[in-house]
């Protein structure tokens, strides 16, 4: 038995249905290649329009003399956001949504995300963690990539790059265009991103539903993009905010006799290598899950197999795989020559790691919201194919979630909480629809006294709960916001002037210059052991050992590099530690950085201890100073450090 979508559509004229907000959501617009064309130059127009005015907010923000603490930047990001919302409200209600409408939605979308960062982060010109935790090695790739275009390790000499260069390239690029240095790209790369995000988001619901719709879908995945820890990652943000919508548009293309949109899902998934592995495995699942589920319904209606579903899938896959080849086959080809010692980039497991999400709290707005989208998920799911494929992403969050817990017996994690953003755009953007859906259902079952004022209700508590979202963006991303404000510059002083000489931070510009001093040479020309590694991020030094395994490149060994800096330290003589670093099979360091203490010069080394968390156990080595009393070496103290530097 077949079942028909109800129509959703107000059976009485009182003015409401004169602003038609949404075809029937279980019927995607048709998949067309011409359509599939036209959302391709939209994207490129969409992209150039959301940089553009994104810069321009920052700029004028940037320009904004407000001391600090004051509550001046939560107000004017509350006005932005309502007249944003607003805006947003008055597209979704229109008759006709031609190129005018288009180009403001893309303009409102785009001030609307960046100013909720820009705000936020006004007073510094760091991005949210500063130069902390994930952030340092974020900022290191950056500042590698704006020394050269060729893609490297961030890290490591001589080893091709593991994590995805995309975004960091890009905002490589962006530096070098405008004359900043690689950690000064970050923060304003980092907000045009998702205001780039939010106008391809918009194009992509568009492929599914109508645009005025699209238009509100495209808020929703925005109040997730900057008001949780989705903007931690903006490069992750950039293509996983497209997951849902191109899970629809996959799911139509595997079940349609159209080939061309396979090369555009290809082309997406194809994205998602060069930016964000995880998300990449992710989608790949989603993608032949969906695959899977049309063969068995194929099935069950004709008792046969249907090849060309099969067929569509290969299409999607060889398309991805060109595009994946630009950054994956240099590290393939490595891992050809050198296997894989060990990869602690999945051995994580914190608690939010270790339960399934339950997005779901009435006590909250987004909560509500949630358990909205849920239910008309579940309601719609036989209705058509949007809501079908929007819970087979939630399903697949959850089955994630559950294969991650299994692969702990193995010593591995999938690092499932990267996943629940997925999941959050979801249900929220479900949500979205449910609520319009009401709006529709008010607008024909209640009263016809009655009708205008339900249906304004629920949309002035639809905006003023997107507000309140969007207003406290900075609370759940606490304490990141903070840390923009304490971390240190290469000058050496924080974004609010300060500078403690009992913080490592604030030697930054004085280990540079001797270092600079000591080895006359560039710095992308001398290689550092260094466990203080933030002045790494400013300038393009090569490191021997990062900090911390789960940065660490595959490649690289981390676990040998180590050892081997364990027994320099057990070294009887300057010359047996010179022969030892000499016998290395990496580039051994020409510059040590020590912290200076009485019983010697002390280096930190890590190793991971998964599944314990934190995952990481650090042991100090004490290098005695004699090591050093040799012409083969010239030492100089900075600060709390010894700098060490090789004279041959």
């Amino acid at each position: 038995m077949t079942t028909t979508a109800p129509s959703l559509a107000p059976t009485h004229s009182f003015g409401l249905n004169h602003s038609p907000l949404l075809t029937d959501p279980g019927t995607p617009l048709p998949l067309t290649g011409r359509r599939i064309g036209r959302t391709c130059l939209e994207m490129v127009a969409a992209v150039l329009v959301a940089a553009a005015v994104s810069l321009v907010v920052q700029l004028v923000v940037n320009r904004l003399h407000i001391p600090r603490p004051s509550s001046v930047t939560i107000a004017m990001t509350s006005l932005v956001s309502v007249a944003a919302l607003v805006a947003a409200l008055w597209l979704a209600t229109r008759r006709t949504f031609g190129v005018v409408a288009n180009v403001v939605a893309w303009v409102g979308l785009s001030v609307l995300n960046t100013a909720v960062l820009a705000f936020m982060l006004q007073g510094t010109s760091y991005y949210l963690g500063g130069i902390s935790s994930d952030q340092s090695f974020r900022t290191q790739y950056l500042t590698r990539l704006t020394d050269s275009a060729t893609v490297h390790d961030f890290a490591f000499q001589g080893v091709p790059s593991y994590y995805p260069s995309g975004w960091f390239w890009l905002a490589a690029r962006f530096a070098d265009l405008f004359g900043l240095a690689g950690w000064e790209a970050y923060k304003p790369f980092a907000i045009l991103t998702f205001a780039v995000t939010a106008v391809l988001a918009f194009a992509a619901w568009s492929l599914v539903v109508p645009r005025r719709t699209a238009v509100l879908l495209a808020v929703a995945t925005s109040t997730v993009g900057v008001a949780t820890w989705a903007a931690y990652e903006p490069y992750a943000w950039v293509f996983g905010a497209l997951i849902p919508p191109m899970a629809a548009v996959a799911w139509q293309y595997l079940t349609n006799d159209r080939w061309l949109p396979g090369i555009f899902v290809g082309g997406y998934v194809g994205l998602l290598a060069l930016f964000y592995t995880l998300l990449l495995a992710f989608v790949a699942m989603v993608v032949v899950l969906i695959a899977v589920v049309a063969l068995i319904l194929a099935w069950r209606r004709e008792r046969r197999f249907v090849w060309q579903v099969a067929a569509r899938l290969a299409v999607v896959a060889a398309t991805s795989v060109v595009i994946a080849a630009v950054h994956w086959a240099p590290y393939l080809a490595g891992v050809l020559d050198t296997p894989i010692q060990q990869n602690a980039a999945s051995r994580i497991l914190p608690d939010f790691g270790a339960k399934f999400p339950v997005p779901i709290n009435l006590s909250s707005f987004l909560g509500v919201l949630s358990l909205a989208g849920l239910v008309w998920l579940v309601v719609r799911v036989r209705d058509g194919l949007l809501p079908r494929a929007m819970l087979l992403v939630t399903a697949a969050g959850y089955l994630w979630y559950a294969l991650s817990m299994l692969g702990i017996r193995f010593g591995i994690t999938l690092l499932p909480y990267k996943i629940e953003l997925v999941m959050d755009v979801v249900l929220r953007c479900a949500g979205a629809l449910a609520l319009v859906d009401l709006a529709r259902w008010l607008a024909t079952a209640v009263a016809e006294q009655w009708r205008r004022t339900a249906v304004a209700s629920l949309t002035v508590l639809s905006v003023l709960g997107t507000a309140g979202v969007l207003q406290s963006a900075k609370d759940p991303l606490a304490p990141l916001p903070d840390l923009a404000y304490s971390s240190y510059y290469p000058t050496g002083t924080t974004p609010d002037g300060k500078r403690d000489p009992r913080d490592n931070g604030a030697w930054n510009q004085r280990l540079h210059d001797t270092i600079a001093q000591l080895t006359g040479k560039p710095e992308h020309d001398s290689t550092v052991l260094a466990d203080y590694q933030d002045f790494l991020s400013f300038w393009p030094y090569w490191d021997f050992e990062t900090t911390i395994i789960e940065y660490a490149n595959p490649l690289a060994d981390f676990d040998t590099r180590r050892d081997e800096i364990i027994s320099w330290s057990k070294a009887d003589s300057p010359a047996q530690l010179v022969s030892e670093m000499d016998g290395s099979r990496f580039t051994p360091p020409n510059v040590l950085v020590f912290t200076r203490k009485d019983d010697g010069l002390h280096m930190t080394v890590t190793r991971n201890i998964f599944p314990v968390y934190p995952q990481i156990e650090a042991t100090s080595l004490v290098f005695p100073q004699h090591l050093f009393a040799s012409d083969r070496f010239v030492t100089r103290d900075v600060g709390p450090f010894t700098v060490v530097v090789r004279t041959r």
